[in-house]
């Protein structure tokens, strides 16, 4: 936004039926991770579970409220997709909305995004 880049933040809605054998792998990961982080607490092994935490957050829906809240008050734009995001931001790119695609979710590609901005979420690597 300090370089006159206007953000439109696209919200995931309903998973397709297709995708419920990943999100319940996900799922079981989360919980071997939750598993594992109270294990290695318990063995004062805090490297280990700082790193099972970061794998077994869960986004509620209060936090995901806040997160929309704060964007709209920073006075960017939501979009709240019906189904896959990355879909819908490939069709805001085919529509002329937006000129690219910010994740780190290749599918943006397979949607038909023409350009995929990555590594925002690192302070250390370069967006490429």
């Amino acid at each position: 936004m300090e370089n006159g880049v206007k953000p439109i933040w696209v919200f995931d809605g309903k998973a397709p039926d297709l995708k419920s054998y990943v999100l319940d792998q996900r799922k079981d990961v989360k919980e071997k991770a939750e598993e594992e982080k109270k294990i290695a607490i318990e063995a004062g092994d805090l490297e280990t579970a700082k790193r099972m935490a970061g794998r077994s957050i869960r986004v509620t829906k209060e936090m995901m409220e806040d997160a929309k809240k704060l964007i709209k008050l920073m006075g960017a734009p939501i979009i709240e997709s019906p189904g896959e995001a990355e879909a819908q931001c490939a069709e805001l790119g085919k529509m002329g909305i937006v000129q690219g695609t910010a994740s780190e979710d290749m599918d943006s590609l397979t949607f038909g995004s023409e350009l995929l901005l990555r590594g925002f979420n690192s302070k250390k690597e370069p967006i490429i």
